[in-house]
Formats: structure tokens, sequence, C-alpha cells
């Protein structure tokens, strides 16, 4: 991955999603949508699509089953809810690296992925609507920037 293209989406992530507050969070099968509000006035929405594997970086152990996986981390994200972004971070592999209050939120490509890995989009709730998007990370392992 090019570097320049790396910090680029860096710097788009943290001009987006930093200091945001999680808001909410919508579930599908395989498609996790997390909703954050701005600090500005009118609040805006920002919403992280996760398709990829995700878990919050507690030390504890991974489950290898995808949706047990997915489980425990909607338990823990959801605890999480009302607090602020205080770092992100993207690495060249694809991971996503967000640290939410205490706890360190990570997404990843892996071998079940089928769309995006994970998308940061402006503004839309519904998985149906024709959106726009900042930084995302698609299944072909591919960064795009806008």
């Amino acid at each position: 991955m090019d570097i320049a293209l790396l910090n680029l989406a860096n710097k788009r992530l943290n001009d987006h999603i930093l200091k945001c507050q999680l808001d909410r969070l919508i579930v599908s099968s395989i498609e996790l949508r997390l909703c954050f509000l701005t600090e500005s006035i009118p609040k805006k929405e920002v919403w992280l699509t996760v398709s990829g594997a995700a878990w919050v970086d507690d030390k504890s152990e991974r489950e290898a089953n995808f949706f047990l996986q997915r489980g425990k981390f909607l338990s823990q994200v959801y605890m999480l809810m009302g607090e602020r972004i205080i770092d992100v971070e993207l690495h060249k592999d694809g991971q996503l690296l967000i640290s939410i209050g205490q706890q360190k939120l990570v997404v990843e490509p892996d071998d079940e992925s089928f769309e995006e890995v994970w998308s940061v989009t402006p503004e839309s709730g519904s998985q149906f609507a024709e959106f726009d998007w900042f930084v995302t990370y698609t299944d072909n392992h591919e960064l795009l920037v806008k």
C-alpha cells in the first residue's frame, strides 16, 4: 500500500471521526453499522460500516467463529455508547483501530469479507441508500480515499 495514500486515509479518518460520540448501532447477519455523532452544532452523523472481523482489543481470546466473535464484540461495543473517539489509526494491512474511552476497537480483513471490509460514510444509516464515503477498505484489499 502506498504510504502517501495511507497517510491521506489516516488524515481523512481523523478529520471525520476523531472526537465523535458513539450513538447507536445497526446489526444484520453480515454487516454492522456504528453511528457516531460529531461535536459540531448541528450534530451530523458519521457511520462506520463493518463486514470484516471485529473485536475489542481487551487481551481476551478471540472466537474462531465469525458470528460468536460478532456477538462478543456487540456486547462490548454496547457498553461504549456515549463515549467519544480519542484516537484513530489505520495500518497498511487494512486494520483499523479506533480508541473509544478506555477500549480499542479493531476491524480487519478476514477470509469471510464479501463486501467492503469497512467504510466510513457521512449521514446515511440506511444500507439501501445511495451514499458517498470518505474512506473505505475493500474485500480486494484496496484502500480508497475521497
